[in-house]
């Protein structure tokens, strides 16, 4: 698909967020996988928007940070999908810490390598699902 097509694939999938370019990133495109936008920084990396295969995304932002240094991920999950998103990336829950407002923080490990996840809410929309800010290490 162009661009554009993945754009609007991306606006019907998330209504509540619709894609808004930001310059702060980098944003990087593949016909076949889609687009993400991505922030390095030196100590983490940020994945922003994101559509298409996200997999592939992570894979190939993860290899540039780990030729730089960089040890540490962040993004957030807009579509308050936090359990579905940590199995897609290979995660088993460990832990889920009560905070106040009956809010919940999730810990899981990669099933493979070990390495730790983090979701925390980031905000909460209008209908009350939560948006998460998710961290791991790489």
């Amino acid at each position: 698909m162009t661009f554009e097509e993945w754009v609007d694939f991306y606006n019907r999938k998330n209504p509540k967020a619709k894609f808004e370019r930001d310059k702060r990133t980098n944003l990087l495109f593949d016909e076949e996988h889609g687009f993400c936008e991505v922030f390095f920084d030196k100590d983490m990396v940020y994945i922003g928007q994101t559509c298409g295969d996200g997999r592939w995304w992570l894979k190939h932002v993860e290899d540039v940070a780990r030729k730089m240094g960089i040890k540490h991920g962040g993004t957030y999950d807009s579509r308050s999908q936090i359990l579905a998103y940590m199995r897609l990336f290979g995660y088993k829950l460990k832990e889920v810490i009560d905070l106040p407002g009956g809010y919940k923080r999730y810990l899981a490990v990669h099933k493979k390598t070990g390495k730790g996840f983090r979701a925390s809410p980031a905000y909460v929309y209008d209908d009350g699902k939560v948006a998460y800010m998710v961290t791991w290490d790489i």
